[in-house]
């Protein structure tokens, strides 16, 4: 009679003999797997290299086209500046200022182009705080003279846009028209103030002729490229120089109380862009100075202007007494 062998143990067997092929299988497959993977291995890093030295191209190719952008603005840099020198030698219509019959630019020579004889004007010629006058009066075809110079018209400087530059300080302005009255401003500019002119000149009946405006020697003209023509040509013939050189010139500071007087130098009112203040040339010798203020005595004295020197004054007008 035949022993049956339990299934279990049939199972364990196979399953055994199952692991050990498995085994052999490996054992005999482990050299290649190794050799696969060194192989591998090198490809990697092969790889690895192609992509660092790649990276360190692009690299430098960035670097390359940084240094050649800031070169670039290296490049322009240096044109703009050299275009700003250029224009810092051409006149700039934005900063020209009108001096001795011409719209000049102060920023293009340290020195002027005059003797001091023929304008004896003290002014800075850097000095980028020029002042601005609006003419506002009629009729608009009158000629505007400054410190006895022509300057163009009326209708010239009467805009918001186009006012005219000056340089800061005293100045006398003088509206002309053949059969009116002639107008005379003196004035006093402070750096950076627009001062407003409000005129109508007076007619005059046909017996009489109009004044002729204090008319200053002529002076050569400035360097070539470093002004601006007038806007408005003279309308016929200027009137010739009526003036004759001064023996010198002084200063004359005054400091004005109250704040609403008016001075008057010479019979001639001055205004003043800045209230209680006012700082002119004057020719040397003596000057009548007359201060007065609403519903106050006038003030009246005689200054002593020498050449070359600065002469201050203190003038408070008191009230007038209650009785």
């Amino acid at each position: 009679m035949k022993r049956s062998v339990p299934l279990a143990l049939v199972i364990l067997a196979c399953s055994a003999t199952l692991s050990l092929a498995t085994t052999a299988r490996n054992e005999q497959h482990t050299p290649d797997r190794a050799a696969k993977r060194k192989t591998e291995s090198r490809a990697d890093a092969a790889a690895r290299k192609r992509e660092e030295a790649a990276a360190k191209k692009r690299t430098d190719a960035d670097h390359d086209r940084d240094r050649a952008v800031q070169r670039q603005k290296q490049d322009d840099r240096k044109r703009q500046d050299s275009s700003r020198r250029r224009e810092d030698r051409a006149p700039n219509p934005t900063r020209v200022v009108f001096i001795g019959g011409y719209l000049y630019d102060p920023f293009f020579d340290p020195q002027p182009w005059w003797p001091r004889t023929l304008y004896p004007y003290r002014w800075s010629p850097r000095f980028d705080g020029r002042a601005h006058v609006r003419i506002l009066a009629s009729p608009k075809h009158a000629a505007v003279y400054v410190d006895g110079y022509y300057a163009g018209v009326v209708d010239d400087f009467d805009g918001v846009f186009q006012p005219l530059p000056l340089l800061p300080g005293g100045h006398t302005i003088a509206l002309y028209l053949d059969g009116y009255r002639t107008v005379n401003r003196r004035v006093y500019l402070t750096p950076g103030a627009t001062l407003k002119l409000h005129d109508t000149m007076e007619p005059l009946p046909p017996s009489m002729a109009s004044a002729p405006p204090s008319v200053a020697p002529s002076l050569p003209s400035p360097p070539e490229g470093t002004y601006l023509p007038l806007r408005t040509p003279p309308l016929g013939s200027l009137p010739t120089s009526n003036t004759t050189a001064d023996a010198g010139f002084g200063m004359l500071s005054i400091q004005i109380r109250p704040l609403s007087a008016t001075l008057t130098i010479d019979g001639e009112e001055w205004l003043t862009t800045k209230p209680g203040e006012i700082v002119v040339h004057l020719g040397a010798g003596r000057h009548v100075v007359v201060v007065s203020a609403p519903d106050r005595p006038a003030f009246t004295t005689e200054v002593q202007i020498r050449e070359g020197e600065t002469t201050d004054l203190n003038v408070r007008v008191p009230e007038r007494p209650t009785t």
